[in-house]
Formats: C-alpha cells, structure tokens, sequence
C-alpha cells in the first residue's frame, strides 16, 4: 500500500492495535467497540484480520477524497504531492481519518452478511451512524486541507509551488 505512514496509525483499540501515534481508536468513537467488530468476523478471520482490511480501505477511500480536496482547495491534483501533503500533514488530517475508519466499520456492519442479533437488528442503526461519520469526516477533511499550507511544503520544490489565486479583484466597468 501506498501510505505506510497511515497504516497503524488510527487503531481499534489499544488491545488490538497497541499503542498508535495518533492517540485515535476507533473504539472512542460512538456505537464501536472491540466487541462489536468481532462481531462482524467470520470464519477463520480473526478481529485483527477485519481491522487490517477496514483499515485498508479506509486508506485507499482517504487517499481518494484528499486528492478531491486537495485539488479545489489549492488547484493540486498530482498523485505523488498528495500523497506526500497527506503523509506530511498526518497529524492534521488524523481527525478526519478517524471518522472515515468508523464509517467503514459502520460499513461493514450495515452489509454484513453474518447473521446474529447484532448485525440483523442494528443495520439501520448501522447505516445512520455511516451517513454520519461521513457528514463529521468531510468536515474534518475540508478543514484540515484548508489549514495546509502548501507553499511551506517539502513536498514541492520553487518551480513547482501553486500559484496563489485565494484573492481576486473585482472591478466595475468603467462606461
């Protein structure tokens, strides 16, 4: 995966996931817990397994929404500077990554295909608490893109730095 600098550092709980750097679990975040992902694995998956792949496709659906943001917010689209602004502002954007990581394990509750109480009852529960871990990520992320200052970047060199355009005249014409 592109983001080793990501990848641990939001956990699930200091049981599975140890100590993160970030400070951030999953399990802090409203109607998560430990026990309630491993009532989502299956089969010969354990908890730790899941959280890989949750994890995972957190990243990946990151990476994704940064680059949107990233790109209307300062006219950057390049992979590879995003990618370098997310891993160099990861303590910034930490908050919204967290609520993006509930909303795949909300995600995952909601689609389950495991059947017991919990995720037969729950699934609309489920799928409001998604609806709004993604309303709180988008927050978040708009944020802290907005809070990045790409101009003090080592991600860019001079001759690639963004062209300030955040202050633009208007005038009336003269008749």
């Amino acid at each position: 995966m592109t983001f080793d600098c990501l990848v641990g550092f939001i956990g699930l709980s200091s049981n599975v996931s140890g100590e993160v750097q970030s400070g951030l679990y999953a399990d802090a975040l409203p109607d998560i817990s430990e026990a309630s992902v491993a009532k989502l694995v299956d089969g010969e998956q354990g908890v730790s397994d899941l959280w890989k792949e949750i994890e995972k496709r957190a990243i990946l659906k990151f990476r994704t929404f940064f680059i949107r943001e990233v790109n209307e917010a300062h006219k950057i689209s390049d992979r590879d500077k995003c990618e370098c602004l997310i891993c160099e502002h990861k303590d910034l954007l930490a908050t919204a990554l967290w609520y993006l990581i509930g909303e795949e394990i909300m995600n995952a509750r909601a689609t389950s295909s495991r059947m017991n109480t919990y995720t037969t009852i729950d699934h609309t529960k489920a799928r409001e608490m998604r609806d709004e871990f993604h309303v709180q990520f988008t927050r978040e992320l708009e944020v802290a893109v907005h809070g990045i200052d790409v101009h003090a970047s080592a991600c860019f060199t001079c001759a690639d730095q963004p062209e300030i355009n955040d202050i633009m005249v208007f005038r009336e014409p003269i008749i």
